[in-house]
């Protein structure tokens, strides 16, 4: 009888198990949710596909070279009067970049100025006051050094004309004074910092010799100059600044080499 009774209690359980996996089974189904549907991206047409225009491995170098010179003699301007001077300015730089993928170039420019303005007389005459000057000169000399990564874009797949955009950080210096002998003058020495982005456009007019045209758009920059006049007195003066414009004063036109 016992065994009976185990074996009715087994087939009990054995039932109330299948019943249990049944409804669990039912349960999971109902409680299960439907997968959500993907979302489909908008296309504005704005993806421009990037073919490489330029391809890694090629050298990038330029130079840019300007002189240029004044000279007045008993010139009269405005209330200014028998002005006579004379200066030259002197503008150089050269640059050099490695394509380090397609269409990405890193680079370094380095470049020297040099101003000199010599003023051997001016008068200003208003009404009965009179100022004069005679033999004031002054010579300054900058140095700079710019490192830069650009982006070239393609126009299609005609290898001649793209779009670029160059991101620069630059350091640089100068020298100046402004004299009448050796020991009486203003001194100053000019130590400044710049970011800037630059767009621009180039197009190749042989296989390896491209023209560029670029403008500053976007420039932060900073400025610390130290003084001393006539080798006693001391000062300082810091600026910094954010611009964000175009200014036809910074349209660049160089000659580039691709090699």
């Amino acid at each position: 009888m016992k065994t009976n009774m185990l074996k009715r209690l087994f087939v009990l359980l054995v039932a109330v198990m299948t019943v249990g996996a049944t409804y669990a089974s039912e349960g999971t189904e109902k409680l299960t949710l439907p997968k959500e549907k993907r979302s489909v991206k908008y296309d504005r047409g704005l993806n421009i596909p990037s073919y490489p225009f330029i391809k890694k491995g090629i050298w990038n170098t330029g130079l840019k070279l300007s002189y240029s010179q004044f000279s007045l003699e008993d010139y009269d301007f405005l209330i200014i009067d028998a002005i006579g001077a004379g200066g030259y300015s002197l503008d150089g730089s050269v640059h050099l970049g490695y394509f380090f993928r397609d269409n990405m170039m890193l680079g370094a420019r380095f470049g020297y100025k040099r101003n000199n303005i010599d003023l051997k007389n001016a008068s200003i005459s208003v009404s009965d006051i009179s100022l004069g000057l005679n033999d004031v000169s002054n010579l300054k000399h900058t140095y700079t050094g710019t490192l830069f990564y650009r982006y070239y874009m393609g126009l299609g797949q005609g290898q001649r004309f793209a779009f670029f955009t160059e991101v620069q950080l630059g350091l640089g210096g100068s020298q100046s004074k402004q004299y009448l002998s050796a020991t009486d003058g203003t001194y100053e020495k000019t130590f400044n910092v710049s970011l800037g982005i630059t767009p621009g456009i180039m197009a190749f007019i042989t296989n390896n010799v491209a023209l560029e045209v670029s403008v500053d758009l976007i420039g932060l920059k900073y400025k610390n100059v130290e003084q001393i006049s006539n080798q006693i007195t001391t000062g300082s003066r810091t600026t910094s600044s954010l611009n964000c414009k175009i200014s036809l004063l910074s349209l660049g036109l160089g000659l580039s080499f691709y090699l």
